[in-house]
């Protein structure tokens, strides 16, 4: 697992296929999740090895991204993006990965954190096409 610090965006860079208000219901429902009224979450799983720290922006009634950093295993991730984004990810989301500032594809940045070996080949296949 690797340390990661990411803005979430939507296809094009645009929002995010939900709104506050979906996603914050979808977090408070997920197991290891602490959900704020101001946006902030937090993830914890497997006795504290996992976490993930977020904020959700939104305007307009949308999200119009997110900021999400921690050390998760896929499955986790998983979890936490379809809390965010609801369960359609169709793989045209859009990451900004920081400190560098390098846009890249969501597909891209889960295939670089998550190589593909035989579990992570059949969860991501199940999403997204590595």
């Amino acid at each position: 697992m690797n340390h990661f610090h990411l803005y979430l965006y939507g296809p094009n860079n645009g929002p995010l296929p939900a709104s506050f208000d979906q996603a914050a219901a979808r977090l408070q429902e997920t197991a290891g999740c602490s959900f704020e009224p101001d946006g902030s979450f937090g993830f914890v799983a497997n006795r504290g090895q996992e976490r993930l720290f977020g904020m959700l922006y939104d305007a307009g009634g949308v999200l119009q991204y997110v900021d999400l950093q921690g050390q998760v295993s896929l499955g986790s991730w998983l979890c936490v993006l379809a809390a965010v984004v609801g369960e359609k990810c169709d793989g045209q989301l859009v990451v900004l990965q920081l400190p560098g500032r390098v846009l890249k594809s969501l597909q891209d940045f889960q295939c670089e954190n998550w190589p593909p070996g035989p579990v992570e080949s059949a969860v991501l296949t199940h999403y997204f096409r590595c």
